[in-house]
This record gives structure tokens, sequence and C-alpha cells, in this order.
């Protein structure tokens, strides 16, 4: 489940219309060939879309929600469901990922690349990133 509040007018207003349009309660099915139902639409946010499918396929369930609320309600929720295929595909590509991209991160061993940080939102300099992948290591 990932939750997201709402706390101004502007983006209490925005849910509101989207679930006027598809319902308090939708559902979106994603699948290799497609989606079934609107999801670009029903959650125009893609950050939102890639953090519930990230949470849908890395803990290998194969639904989840995502709820929008207001301070004192609940405005629309999501119900996503992911297909297998999709996980799979999903999971490849991370992999293919960390195996060609991301040694620097897995193996300490392997010395930190110079990052354009100002691309990275949770990092501020470099002092901040080589603190978080220390503390992301020991955990």
């Amino acid at each position: 489940m990932e939750y997201k509040t709402r706390t101004t007018t502007q983006t209490v207003t925005k849910e509101q219309s989207i679930a006027a349009e598809y319902g308090v309660f939708s559902s979106v099915n994603l699948m290799t060939d497609g989606f079934s139902g609107a999801f670009n639409a029903i959650v125009p946010d893609k950050d939102h879309r890639l953090q519930i499918t990230h949470s849908i396929a890395c803990g290998n369930i194969r639904d989840g929600f995502l709820v929008y609320a207001a301070a004192t309600h609940i405005i629309p929720v999501v119900h996503v469901r992911v297909e297998p295929t999709v996980t799979w595909t999903y999971r490849s590509a991370l992999s293919a990922t960390e195996d060609n991209y991301l040694a620097w991160v897995y193996d300490p061993a392997v010395a930190v690349p110079e990052l354009n940080l100002t691309r990275v939102k949770h990092c501020l300099d470099r002092a901040t990133l080589l603190q978080s992948l220390g503390l992301w290591r020991a955990l």
C-alpha cells in the first residue's frame, strides 16, 4: 500500500476530479500488452505509478493499493494488479541495470563514480551520497 496525502486545495481538487471521473475506487491491470484501464489518467504522477509498480513487483505480490487522502478523508483508492509477466520483465530490467551500471552500489571495492547530483533528489552533495550509501550498506 502506498499512501499519498493531499494538503492543498489544488491537490485535493485534482484528486477529487479524478475520483469523479473514474470513481472513488478504481482498478487497473498492468499487463505486457498494455493497461486495462487508464493508469496514466487515474494516476497522472509518473513517480506514483512507478512507486506502486515497484512495490508490487519487488514485494512479490500481485496487488497493491494507492490511497490518496486529504486531512480528514480518503479521496480515491486505486487498486493496481501487476501480471506475473510484467513483474518478471520489471525485475529482469532491474537486475540488468544492477549488473551493468550499479556495481559501485553493491561492491564496496568499486569506486563511487562522479555523478551529477542535481538529478539525485535526496542527496545534496557527494558527502551526503557517500554517507547514505554507507548507511544503506550497513543495513
